[in-house]
């Protein structure tokens, strides 16, 4: 989940103080007000989710061949899903 300012799991929630768990293991408790007001991004709700990653590359290369390059990566990885297809942005 994530919530504005801290990317966390949730560890125990309770009508009165959710306990959550940041990524570098700290136990935030929050007051319900800080918590039911602000949007909330629930990652593992769905099983499948789509990831996006920046990739830099240097100055006068081929990009065509770069895109091709990791889309080659990406469809030999069996972890990686071809639906929805893969695209460069």
């Amino acid at each position: 989940m994530r919530l504005p300012g801290f990317p966390i799991l949730l560890r125990r929630s309770a009508l009165c103080q959710p306990k959550l768990k940041t990524f570098d293991i700290a136990v935030v408790t929050l007051p319900n007000r800080s918590v039911w007001g602000s949007p909330m991004v629930n990652y593992t709700r769905e099983p499948v989710r789509r990831v996006t990653i920046d990739v830099g590359v240097a100055y006068g290369t081929d990009l065509n061949e770069a895109i091709s390059t990791l889309l080659s990566i990406a469809r030999a990885n069996e972890m990686i899903l071809n639906d929805p297809p893969h695209r460069p942005l």
